[in-house]
């Protein structure tokens, strides 16, 4: 009996620990992005980049579960992922989040999170040109 419970307090802290990604749409996305591996997810923390022209099409809030200790790293981690496959080409990060518990903001009640913006490259879409062609 007593190692019921024990299978049960491990599958309730390990299936409470994820942390979440929301996706909210910002702007229309300038041609269809296929998914790319995390790895390949560009970050920047300053800023977006200044010598490439570029479209914000989301907006990603990450947030630790009820039980997570979710530190920076993993957060940055879930956030490529979820661009990865949504196709972003980078992410500019954000700041780091904290939300209420209960209505209560400490330490020990709040959920922390890190947001940030996908972006997608404009300067590297195929471009095509639609002709008739010639007369025979």
């Amino acid at each position: 009996m007593q190692s019921k419970w024990c299978a049960v307090l491990l599958l309730v802290l390990g299936c409470a620990t994820p942390t979440t990604v929301q996706v909210t749409a910002l702007n229309p996305w300038p041609a269809p992005a296929p998914a790319r591996p995390p790895e390949t997810v560009e970050l920047f923390s300053s800023g977006p980049p200044r010598d490439r022209t570029y479209v914000d099409v989301a907006y990603l809030e990450a947030q630790q579960g009820e039980f997570s200790e979710a530190n920076t790293q993993q957060f940055v981690g879930r956030l490529r992922t979820v661009a990865g496959r949504l196709g972003c080409d980078a992410l500019v990060l954000g700041g780091i989040t904290n939300a209420r518990r209960d209505g209560v903001l400490d330490a020990q009640r709040t959920h922390k999170g890190l947001v940030a913006t996908c972006i997608v490259y404009t300067d590297q879409l195929p471009t095509t040109i639609s002709r008739a062609a010639p007369p025979r």
